[in-house]
């Protein structure tokens, strides 16, 4: 049972990550990898608040939310929106975002260094013995998070007006335009919601692995891995991806060694793209509003 518990809380961290780029990829059809480094600055501010500046935990989680979405509102105005207002239709996104991620981690690094650094967390430290083993609590809040997540995300999506405004956005540009909705605003929206679960994300993963200025790097992969299992764009679809990772590295890493982990995680992605190549949530042709 603890096996499990600690799969899906990896998992979640997967999904939250995941969500964060779906978030953005929903209303801009944009892969920003960025942020992934947004990630990493805020579990480094996680550090550094909870154990040198001796700032609580809600404090630090407003204090990361707050920082993700600052920097990502940045790189938005910075390496997004110039770009894109010059060459609407290609693909110049990719190489500004890419650089935007190199030089959040670089400067992270130049702040905290290169060296992990792991924090002990009042109450998410905590453990619970669940049969033959004992899971920090902080594995149920991440879980917990990516559930209260999709779940908030899914209905917004599908039942508010802002929420459908996002998604015909999406959809259609031009249409969206004509229609009166201003898409740059959705735009910002939707970074600026990616930069808040991001700074989230930050914090949740700190109990369960280090923090480090490279950690984006080591997360991008895998969320981007979630998104094609569960569906570019969907939200249901990020949780499902992760959780699937998730288990498949925990499970994997016992049964056929951690060297095996990679391998396991896109095998299993060949056979989901094999079976569903839009993976297990995406539409099965053009994209649903």
């Amino acid at each position: 049972m603890s096996m499990l518990v600690t799969a899906l809380a990896i998992g979640s961290v997967y999904a939250l990550v995941a969500l964060a780029y779906n978030v953005i990829y929903l209303t801009t059809n944009m892969f920003n990898f960025a942020q992934g480094g947004v990630i990493a600055v805020a579990s480094l501010i996680a550090y550094s608040a909870l154990s040198e500046w001796g700032i609580g935990l809600l404090p630090t989680l407003l204090l990361c939310a707050v920082a993700g979405l600052l920097i990502t509102g940045v790189q938005y105005y910075v390496t997004v929106l110039p770009v894109v207002a010059r060459a609407r239709d290609g693909e110049i996104w990719l190489v500004s975002t890419v650089g935007a991620f190199v030089m959040i981690e670089a400067g992270a690094q130049l702040i905290w260094g290169a060296e992990p650094m792991g924090a002990q967390i009042p109450w998410l430290d905590d453990l619970v013995w669940l049969g033959d083993g004992s899971v920090k609590v902080g594995a149920f809040v991440a879980v917990g998070a990516a559930l209260a997540a999709t779940v908030g995300l899914d209905l917004w999506y599908g039942l508010t007006r802002l929420g459908k405004i996002f998604r015909a956005t999406a959809a259609d540009e031009d249409a969206a335009e004509v229609r009166g909705i201003d898409t740059r605003r959705v735009a910002v929206a939707s970074f600026a919601i990616a930069g808040v679960l991001a700074g989230i994300a930050g914090l949740i993963v700190l109990p369960l692995t280090f923090a480090r200025a490279d950690l984006g790097s080591l997360l991008v992969i895998k969320a981007f891995v979630a998104m094609a299992i569960g569906g570019f764009g969907s939200i249901r679809g990020a949780l499902i991806g992760g959780w699937a990772i998730g288990l498949v590295e925990t499970y994997g890493a016992r049964w056929a060694g951690v060297e095996y982990e990679s391998i396991l995680v896109f095998a299993l992605l060949l056979v989901v793209l094999l079976v569903l190549p839009r993976g297990i949530f995406g539409p099965p042709e053009g994209r649903q509003v």
